[in-house]
């Protein structure tokens, strides 16, 4: 997000300080999933997501946990629950953490875990040149990843985000979607990943989300590093990232990873060199332990500004390292006069200018961040938001071939982070007429069969 964006949330210590957290546990071991007895059949959704395993009620044939080339014609099954307060967040959480025997112990007694660099906060943070660093991983890409990585051409895969509260909110008005949207912060796994966070915009939980509506839901997912992007780089945090690459390793589907996202942002104050460092050893270090479900996205802010006055190009990892180039995009939509505008300072010919960019480069474009902002729908503006944001959004997607679309569907106003802010609640399913348009655009065929075979195109 541009001008008036709050940077991404960061956990306080109780001393008030931002501290260190310890290096998060490896993944708990996931127990079979078993499909509901009915379907959700008023769901528009139906018939976008991938088929799964045999084992989770998939085609047979098909090996526990992995995914096909073919779609299945119904909404994708969730977990089964033995009743609906059966689903407990905080409860997953300390299941995951009893099982490496640091719950229900004094806090004082519990095993630490070491980091592959000792932390401190007087240290002064490492120098490293670049040419050496980028080598000093080099694991080269994992041959044979999964076939359903890539959103094909001319279609467009659909992601919903931002918290848990407000994609359940969506989930109840459309079914499940295809994919969500999702945040950590890279000194704390533990928290948004694994188990649960709230920093302000409401509880994220991306295992609690995989563990509800199954495995094979593609996740977008974005790893904050503001302010430890030299720890990063001198390789502080590599056993947080590595927790990250386990998790992404148990989704069974594809996950779309954004570290340092919005890097060219001034609220984030990356140097081009520090980023394309930390970026780097994101990949290499999934690279190295063979994390084959992953596509990386370098994302954009697409502001007018430029965080010190770079060029945008400056900042970027080397087309070894990058798959599809990302995007934020808010108010560029809306036409100029319109009373939400100056919001972000962005048009839409600046996204179509970041898609040539992309072009040139031979990647597909992925908007990984939306929402139109400034509206209240529940305040019966949707049909201006439709005219004004809704239409343009999907009329630059399907001319640029917009790979990805995650839109945030939330309501801003009430979360503490975001109140006062200009972002209005944008939930889609905020007023009738509102969800119905986006019923019909979900029965358009670009957002079907969105993923396919290995790159081609």
């Amino acid at each position: 997000m541009c001008a008036g964006r709050r940077a991404a949330p960061r956990r306080r210590s109780r001393s008030g300080r931002w501290g260190h957290a310890r290096v998060q546990p490896p993944p708990a071991k996931r127990g079979p999933l078993r499909a509901p007895s009915e379907m959700r059949s008023r769901s528009p959704h139906a018939g976008l997501h991938p088929v799964l395993s045999a084992r989770e009620g998939g085609p047979a044939g098909a090996a526990p946990g992995s995914l096909l080339g073919g779609w299945d014609t119904q909404v994708r099954p969730k977990i089964h629950w033995d009743s609906e307060s059966d689903f407990d967040p905080q409860g997953l959480f300390d299941e995951l953490a009893r099982n490496e025997g640091i719950v229900g112990e004094p806090r004082s007694s519990r095993p630490r875990r070491r980091r592959s660099t000792p932390a401190r906060a007087d240290a002064a943070p490492a120098v490293v040149d670049e040419r050496v660093a980028s080598t000093v991983l080099g694991a080269p890409a994992p041959p044979g990843g999964p076939a359903v990585l890539w959103p094909r051409q001319n279609k467009t895969l659909l992601l919903i985000g931002q918290d848990n509260d407000n994609i359940e909110g969506y989930v109840d008005a459309f079914g499940t979607p295809p994919g969500f949207s999702v945040y950590v912060i890279i000194d704390d796994v533990q928290s948004g990943i694994w188990g649960p966070g709230n920093w302000g915009a409401g509880m994220l939980c991306a295992e609690c989300l995989l563990q509800k509506h199954g495995q094979g839901v593609a996740f977008n997912l974005a790893v904050d590093i503001v302010d430890k992007i030299d720890d990063v780089v001198a390789g502080v945090w590599d056993d947080n990232i590595r927790s990250i690459a386990a998790w992404v390793k148990t989704t069974g589907g594809p996950v779309y990873m954004r570290p340092g996202y919005e890097f060219d942002g001034s609220w984030n104050h990356f140097e081009p060199t520090a980023y394309r460092l930390a970026y780097r050893r994101f990949v290499d270090l999934f690279r190295g332990d063979n994390v084959t479900n992953v596509l990386w996205v370098w994302h954009s802010a697409v502001c007018r500004q430029n965080y010190g006055g770079h060029d945008r190009m400056a900042w970027y990892p080397g087309d070894g390292y990058v798959d599809l180039f990302g995007a934020s995009v808010f108010t560029a939509p809306y036409p100029h006069g319109h009373p939400y505008k100056s919001h972000t300072p962005q048009n839409l010919q600046d996204v179509k200018d970041w898609y040539d960019v992309a072009a040139a480069k031979d990647k597909p474009l992925a908007i990984v961040e939306s929402t139109a902002r400034g509206y209240d729908m529940a305040l019966m503006e949707s049909a201006s938001a439709w005219k004004s944001w809704f239409q343009p959004m999907l009329e630059f997607i399907e001319q640029n071939d917009v790979r990805l679309f995650a839109y945030i569907n939330c309501d801003w106003d009430i979360q503490p982070m975001w109140k006062g802010g200009s972002w209005g609640d944008t939930r889609l399913q905020a007023n009738t007429i509102l969800s119905q348009l986006w019923t019909d655009e979900m029965g358009n065929a670009r957002w079907h069969d969105a993923l396919g075979e290995p790159r081609t195109d």
